[in-house]
């Protein structure tokens, strides 16, 4: 079975799944730089699976570039950015690449939002690239 967890920095949160991620992404809008604190947020989308977070988590709202909600959850004890739900993809939860544990190796399949990246952060590691939000074929294998 397969294994995979995240954590804050201070261990008050943290999330196990059982499956493999449906897929990963580097996101570079403005919102997910700012949640990171990084130029770009690796995230890998998981199936929410009941019961796999613990820990208290303090949500900010807003509303993503599909136009629906999106909410998103940090540590409510170290303030570290965990994990955001999607509202246009309902049951998915994308996890900050960065609170995952090895084993797991980040592996990304695609650049989103390059419309809002950071003009000093070029991209030459031959992935697929978006200006705006990842091609519904990249994302279905999550629905």
């Amino acid at each position: 079975m397969t294994q995979h967890h995240a954590a804050c920095r201070c261990g008050q949160v943290q999330i196990h799944f059982s499956q493999a991620p449906r897929f990963q992404l580097i996101c570079h809008c403005q919102d997910c730089r700012a949640a990171s604190g990084q130029a770009f947020l690796a995230g890998a989308f998981f199936a929410h699976e009941s019961q796999a977070i613990i820990g208290r988590t303090r949500q900010e709202s807003a509303t993503g570039g599909s136009g629906k909600p999106k909410h998103s959850h940090f540590c409510a004890a170290c303030g570290d950015f965990m994990y955001v739900e999607v509202c246009a993809l309902p049951g998915v939860m994308a996890v900050n690449g960065a609170a995952l544990q090895a084993p797991f190796v980040f592996t990304p399949e695609a650049h989103v939002w390059l419309s809002q990246a950071l003009p000093e952060m070029p991209i030459s590691d031959g992935l697929p690239t978006y200006a705006g939000p990842p091609p519904f074929a990249l994302v279905k294998k999550a629905l």
